[in-house]
């Protein structure tokens, strides 16, 4: 068919142009399969390449249908393009395609306040048509079904019901805001070396040593950033990707980080490289896909912002599914971090405010109305649209038509934002019983559950020592449930001596710490050599010694870089690159 996909977010229309257009075995030819009409160039340069476009459509050798691309605010613009410059009929010669149809309800706070109607004027154009389709993973039927347009049009609803559901691990974690959030991330992935683990039957772990960050603010990310890259340069501007909005204001506030932050346009697919650091705000990256092989995703929800609507907590249903390839097993997997609610409303006081709102909105029509009625009304109508511009929240008016009237939309996103925030629990697990689930194999969590009926700190070491004994490849898990249960004491211990000494020093805290503070006459590398080298990647053996001489310098150890030295901490197959020596690093030793 021919098609018109159109998206709210442009991120996401990149994402499928770079997907179909690119060289592949599917298209070993890099056909222009798709056309993105893109807004940021000139109208009679948009024309040509369009016009373009659709020549190479009917290449005899190559024809392919029409596949268009463009966000929903250049829906109309497109559409009288087609039908005036070229003369289609737009209903008999394409399927519409609204994808991520959600966010017709959830961009109402973005785009459909400020005497703006963006959204009212997609869809107005939008039902113009016979052939169009409104889809959506998460649906929200019930708000679209309020929409005007869909009231006053017949609408066929048909849902898609899966067999093959694949269960969701959450972890919850309390935080004051997104910067202590992201601290405790950091601190995990540097005192580990990776970001999650899992440990397979047969002895072995994967490791995550990626992040995909869901984050309301370009803001909060500038703050981080200028945190861990500029002050103590603990990131790499240059391993660092940012999917937001791009306007001026966003690329100004990155600036403030680091002169080499910029914007990522196009997420990268399946067998491209990947960045450690991915921050996405919730503008940007709905329908987005990432294609990381191992990235694990954390969500910082803040009931801060002006309106839950806005949170990106509204969002996890859709972030949930964003990691694509079946081979991460860390894609079932999501940390939530949050703050505390302390905005819920009761339905009693919210129908007052809604009143009040409602009864300011209609005063300020009957103001113009009289000035109207005097010859005034022009400008009536200007000092009304300056009183909303300078606070767009407080009426339900728009007067982009010339004239002031209710917006029902305005009206619709105030009760989406109240239950929103009234029902947030079932939006995501914040705390409790409900807060997370378990993601411990049965030995760990059966010592989890043993620990607090254990009588004093050598009790508990011994019990801990007892199962890692039996099950040696669970260290990892054991130390992270550790930590996470408070068990610090126990977990500075077995991270720090090996279970035989333990045993042998009789789980006496004295002489452990003896013999802890005599070894760390040696600085211990291996967070250091965890993060410069990754499993499944090859690295040259001059790479390697070049590599690890750094990080002995560094650490102030008098030794010369063996590419051998590397065998310590890896699994290490040998292999070539480019003609060269290397090694193909596997699991960690």
């Amino acid at each position: 068919m021919n098609v018109i996909l159109s998206s709210p977010r442009i991120p996401l229309l990149l994402n499928k142009k770079k997907q179909f257009n690119r060289v592949s075995k599917s298209n070993p030819y890099g056909i222009e399969y798709c056309f993105y009409f893109d807004r940021k160039r000139n109208l009679d340069e948009l024309r040509l390449a369009l016009g373009n476009y659709f020549q190479s459509c009917q290449d005899p050798v190559y024809a392919h249908k029409i596949k268009l691309l463009v966000t929903y605010d250049s829906f109309p613009l497109l559409a009288d393009m087609l039908e005036g410059d070229y003369h289609f009929n737009i209903s008999q010669d394409f399927s519409i395609v609204v994808d991520e149809s959600h966010c017709i309800i959830k961009d109402i706070k973005m785009k459909q306040y400020r005497n703006k109607r963006v959204l009212a004027a997609f869809l107005d154009r939008a039902f113009r048509y016979d052939n169009v389709c409104f889809v959506s993973a998460t649906p929200i039927v019930k708000y679209l079904q309020q929409v005007p347009q869909f009231q006053q049009h017949m609408v066929n609803q048909y849902e898609l019901v899966w067999n093959n559901i694949t269960p969701v691990l959450e972890k919850s974690y309390k935080c004051s805001g997104a910067k202590d959030a992201f601290e405790q991330i950091f601190k995990e992935y540097k005192k580990n070396g990776y970001f999650d683990i899992i440990y397979n039957p047969d002895g072995t772990a994967d490791y995550s040593d990626e992040a995909v960050i869901f984050i309301n603010s370009v803001s909060d990310i500038q703050k981080i950033l200028k945190t861990y890259i500029t002050k103590d340069r603990l990131i790499d501007p240059a391993d660092v990707s940012i999917i937001c909005a791009d306007t001026d204001e966003n690329k100004a506030t990155l600036k403030k980080a680091h002169p080499k932050l910029s914007l990522t346009e196009e997420v990268p697919l399946a067998g491209e490289t990947h960045p450690t650091w991915t921050f996405c705000t919730r503008t940007c990256f709905a329908g987005v896909d990432f294609y990381s092989p191992c990235a694990s995703t954390f969500v910082v929800a803040n009931y801060k912002v002006d309106s839950l609507s806005l949170d990106v907590a509204s969002d996890i249903p859709q972030i949930i599914g964003r990691q694509r390839l079946d081979s991460n097993k860390f894609r079932d997997r999501i940390h939530i971090f949050y703050t505390n609610n302390t905005q819920v409303v009761n339905s009693n006081e919210f129908n007052e405010y809604l009143a009040n709102k409602m009864d300011i909105s209609n005063e300020q029509i009957s103001l113009w109305e009289i000035a109207n009625q005097g010859g005034k009304g022009d400008l009536a109508l200007g000092n009304l649209t300056t009183l909303i511009e300078g606070d767009p929240d407080k009426y339900f008016v728009n007067t982009l038509n010339g004239y002031p009237e209710i917006d029902p939309m305005l009206v619709l996103d105030e009760q989406y934002s109240h239950d929103i925030l009234v029902n947030h629990t079932q939006w995501f697990i914040v705390s409790g019983k409900n807060g997370s689930t378990n993601i411990y194999s049965p030995p760990v969590q059966q010592l989890m559950n043993l620990l607090p009926q254990t009588y004093g700190p050598e009790d508990r070491l011994r019990e801990t020592c007892s199962l890692l004994r039996q099950y040696p490849q669970l260290q990892g898990e054991v130390n992270n449930m550790l930590w996470a249960s408070g068990y610090n004491d126990i977990a500075y211990y077995i991270n720090n001596l090996p279970i035989s000494r333990i045993t042998a020093l009789g789980y006496n805290s004295t002489r452990m710490d003896s013999e802890i503070q005599a070894q760390q006459q040696t600085p211990n590398i291996v967070p250091l050599v965890y993060v410069k080298f990754q499993v499944g990647q090859k690295y040259t053996r001059e790479e390697i010694k070049s590599a690890l001489q750094e990080i002995y310098t560094d650490a102030g150890i008098k030794k010369t870089a063996k590419a051998t030295d590397l065998q310590e901490y890896y699994k290490c197959t040998e292999c070539k690159v480019n003609g060269q020596r290397a090694y193909l690093l596997g699991t960690r030793a």
